[in-house]
């Protein structure tokens, strides 16, 4: 786009399709559930309004911050009628786009460099992001241990029906039990981005990062970014679909400590309680996968069937994984001294 002899490149994102509706919602109103999820869905009328609100704040804010670290993506126009925004176009790669060329070429990656640098970045952003205040449409959401086990099992539930597996029942009392002993009645709160993930972290060459898709709908517990991110991770679409063969264990694991030692910035880790919400996380994004296999008709449904199958034993196992890490976690003296010694090693 030009203005003068000035020229600027932008981004219009638009919503996807939707199927027609008259009906009119207000924005707190949920849309109807398909499946247990852990929040309810944005009516689509009011997603570009809730995102235009917190890109502006983002950027108000990494203003006031004046660190390098970090950057802005400029949200320029909301249009309304269109539900779209106009957005500046930036030249930054995606994270998640970084981290798969360093699964796929291991060697090349250099302990210390730009990726564990935008790693810890981004886990430094999401710290300052979750100390943001409430804005004009955020809602409390999550705040209590009660909050935690009431989706569990929902979750639980939904997917032994839908795949007739007993051994997920099982898997649910065990979370259930490990979720009361562990977690505190009330968690710490801050705003949630509620997809932060690597493909949503734009990665400059010198590890600066920007960050984009917030709707900012909700106060809740910091642990489901966390969570999210580690997900995203170690436990991405081709990661299930290899059998964790994509990214070594060890490669996830240095990774993982590089965006948690950005977070907490040498505070306490709470491993056990973020492990619990990955478990949560997963819990969920499996039942996605199950429910889109059960609505699916023709080719699709035998295409997501055998999806379906071929992932469910990965997600099992990591759930189950997660659940051993959480007494490890527990036992520890301090949950950071695990970390500490990999951390100083690439620096």
């Amino acid at each position: 786009m030009g203005v003068g002899e000035a020229e600027h490149r932008i981004l219009v994102k638009q919503p996807s399709a939707q199927k027609p509706s008259t009906q009119k919602r207000s924005a707190a109103e949920p849309v109807a559930d398909d499946r247990p999820r852990l929040f309810p869905k944005a009516q689509p009328e009011w997603k570009s309004r809730f995102e235009f609100r917190a890109m502006s704040a983002i950027e108000q804010h990494v203003a006031g911050l004046d660190d390098p670290r970090f950057g802005a993506v400029r949200v320029l126009e909301l249009l309304p009628d269109q539900q779209s925004l106009v957005l500046e176009k930036v030249s930054e790669k995606s994270l998640g786009r970084w981290l798969f060329w360093a699964s796929l070429r291991p060697s090349r990656h250099a302990p210390g460099g730009p990726l564990d640098q935008a790693l810890r970045n981004a886990g430094a952003w999401l710290r300052r992001y979750h100390e943001l205040p409430a804005l004009e449409h955020t809602q409390p959401r999550g705040g209590s241990r009660e909050e935690f086990l009431d989706p569990l099992a929902r979750l639980c539930e939904f997917l032994a029906r839908a795949t007739r597996d007993g051994s997920l029942a099982r898997l649910g009392l065990e979370l259930t039990a490990r979720a009361t002993a562990i977690l505190p009645p009330r968690f710490p709160l801050g705003l949630g981005h509620g997809d932060y993930a690597p493909r949503n972290v734009l990665a400059g060459p010198t590890g600066r990062i920007r960050v984009i898709d917030t709707l900012a709908r909700w106060r809740a517990p910091i642990y489901e970014d966390l969570s999210q991110f580690l997900t995203a991770l170690k436990a991405s679409a081709p990661q299930v679909l290899s059998h964790g063969l994509l990214c070594r264990p060890q490669l996830a694991a240095h990774f993982e400590r590089q965006f948690l030692s950005g977070y907490f910035e040498g505070d306490r880790i709470p491993l056990d309680r973020i492990r619990l919400f990955e478990c949560l996380t997963l819990m969920e994004r499996w039942a996605a996968m199950t429910y889109r296999f059960h609505e699916a008709r023709g080719w699709k449904r035998l295409a997501k069937g055998g999806r379906a199958v071929w992932s469910k034993r990965f997600l099992h196992d990591r759930i189950t994984h997660l659940l051993a890490e959480t007494r490890t976690a527990s036992s520890a003296p301090s949950l950071s001294a695990a970390y500490l010694p990999a951390r100083e090693a690439v620096q």
